[in-house]
């Protein structure tokens, strides 16, 4: 085993120790950089989460304000389709609506078109079916009225 002098110690402790010096203060810039960067990353999390908030509170405020307005305001329709035809009563224009279920169809297509609207409304339905519906019930309304004239013609 080789014996060395104090001297050549000190000699080859000294780059040595030099060098693991500055790895060490590489390493802790390094820490302190990630540090930063982390920081950095939570404060953007944080904004971002309360973007979400105020998002997700405008779509609660949208589905309330569809539910507070937009349901009364069908009711309110429907009422009046049905007191139509009781202010009319006895006219033969309103027997014959009654005798054909001209108004319960009316009621029931325009009840379904509320409904489906007022969902789409609030972002319960997505575009493509909300089209998919409006286009099914308005096909079946104008297949019916053509059945009809058909009907009448013959």
């Amino acid at each position: 085993m080789a014996r060395f002098t104090q001297n050549e110690y000190a000699a080859f402790i000294k780059p040595v120790a030099a060098a693991l010096s500055n790895v060490l203060s590489q390493v802790d810039r390094e820490l302190a950089d990630q540090q930063k960067r982390l920081k950095t990353l939570l404060d953007e999390q944080i904004k971002l989460e309360n973007q979400l908030d105020s998002i997700q509170d405008a779509k609660r405020q949208l589905d309330d304000t569809v539910l507070i307005y937009g349901l009364p305001s069908l009711g309110a329709i429907m009422l009046g389709l049905l007191l139509i035809p009781a202010v009319y009563k006895g006219t033969p224009a309103v027997d014959h609506i009654f005798q054909s279920g001209l108004l319960l169809e009316l009621m029931t297509v325009f009840l379904l078109t509320s409904a489906i609207l007022l969902l789409g409304a609030s972002n319960k339905i997505n575009a493509e079916v909300l089209g998919t519906l409006i286009g099914g019930i308005s096909g079946y309304v104008l297949g019916k009225g053509k059945s009809r004239l058909d009907d009448r013609q013959k």
